[in-house]
């Protein structure tokens, strides 16, 4: 009779060695091709929110296994304490067990086999086997996200601590990833004159690893300076313990607390998260009337845009997002209208400029004495007006 599954992980806790012959002893010799865990974790070639994954996975990975650490389980595993194939299927019977979404426990599943391969060895793990022995279903969405309207995003920021004005506030009008937001530093704001900022976001800290742009109000970048005002200078836009920057974990906490401050409540298939915003910020660009290929590469939605994503003016697409999302993206109404205001004041001085300079040149050709007839009638109708409203004047005291 053949052996079961499990039957086979019980049955060998030995790994090969470099040769794929097993050791002795049971440990697993490397022969150099090995990392340790947290070089592991911190893959450099990665980006923060791939990171971010990798710490969590570990953190569940010990957890499911009974240990504090990863390097715990890892280290059972090189003295055939404890089965490969035993601690991923321990990790994914503790995933499915903690309730965890299909799609969640997919994604986390798919991180334990590099984490072998980097730190145990390549001959340690074979991908057949641990598919065979640790089967997880394909992945599907359980729940949707929700998306706040307008007016609850307004609320939420009348709501939130300076901190989270300035965070909630910066998701909700650039579209950015949380890890993406959390990870800016201020040196990656380019403050312009009109108050406005370009963020810089580096290929290698983007999922679609490609450079990209974002941008934040005048409104939001006065929240930024406001929350800074009484904290020392770390280089971080959201600093947290230690000389990093704000943890994800606590973010994320306190954006779900806002929310349901804000009477925005999760259904069983329906959620508020902050990944909402992503496609938040994309409804209000696309309402403000921006090109959809710079919404698109605003958000970093780079499957989308197919062969034209190559196409990359930042110059063109910071300006119009600041002629049309600039005012549609601010949320204090006086602001608002001020910034309109402003906008209509620029536009005028703008074509009375151009209207002076066209009649300057104009005089400039005209001969002195048609000069001085013109000159002595304007004298005489400044003349005039100044006694009618001295008469008006007079006869309003009377």
């Amino acid at each position: 009779m053949g052996a079961s599954n499990l039957d086979i992980i019980d049955s060998g806790n030995t790994l090969p060695n470099s040769n794929g012959a097993s050791s002795g002893n049971g440990i697993v010799l490397s022969d150099g091709e090995t990392i340790a865990v947290q070089d592991w974790v911190n893959d450099s070639s990665k980006s923060a929110s791939t990171r971010q994954n990798r710490k969590r996975v570990l953190t569940l990975f010990a957890q499911s296994n009974g240990k504090s650490t990863a390097e715990e389980v890892l280290e059972e595993i090189r003295f055939g304490k404890l089965n490969i194939y035993q601690s991923a299927r321990h990790f994914v019977d503790f995933l499915r067990d903690s309730k965890m979404s299909p799609n969640t426990v997919f994604q986390y599943r798919s991180f334990i086999g590099p984490l072998f391969k980097s730190t145990l060895g390549e001959l340690s793990f074979k991908q057949s086997v641990f598919d065979r022995l640790v089967p997880v279903a394909k992945p599907y969405v359980l729940v949707t996200k929700k998306i706040p309207k307008p007016d609850n995003v307004r609320y939420m920021l009348e709501l939130a601590t300076p901190q989270y004005r300035a965070f909630v506030g910066g998701l909700a009008i650039t579209g950015m990833r949380i890890t993406e937001w959390l990870t800016r530093k201020m040196s990656d704001l380019e403050i312009r004159d009109d108050g406005h900022a370009r963020v810089k976001l580096q290929a290698s800290e983007t999922k679609a690893r490609t450079k990209r742009y974002s941008f934040l109000t005048k409104e939001v970048v006065d929240w930024i300076k406001q929350y800074h005002l009484y904290l020392p200078d770390n280089g971080w836009v959201f600093p947290g313990e230690l000389g990093n920057h704000l943890s994800d974990s606590t973010a994320w906490f306190q954006i779900k607390r806002l929310f349901s401050f804000a009477g925005l409540e999760d259904s069983e298939d329906e959620i508020y998260s902050p990944h909402s915003f992503r496609t938040f910020a994309d409804k209000q660009m696309s309402r403000a009337g921006l090109d959809r290929k710079y919404i698109l590469l605003i958000i970093g939605h780079r499957s989308q845009l197919g062969s034209s994503g190559s196409y990359k003016d930042w110059d063109e697409i910071e300006e119009r997002w600041v002629e049309l999302c600039e005012p549609a993206l601010t949320f204090n109404k006086s602001t608002e209208l001020l910034t309109a205001q402003k906008v209509e004041f620029d536009a005028l001085k703008r074509q009375s400029d151009e209207l002076k300079d066209v009649v300057q040149s104009l005089v400039q050709h005209l001969p002195t004495e048609t000069l001085d007839r013109l000159d002595k009638h304007y004298r005489k109708k400044l003349l005039e007006f100044g006694q009618r409203k001295l008469t008006d004047k007079s006869t309003r005291s009377t």
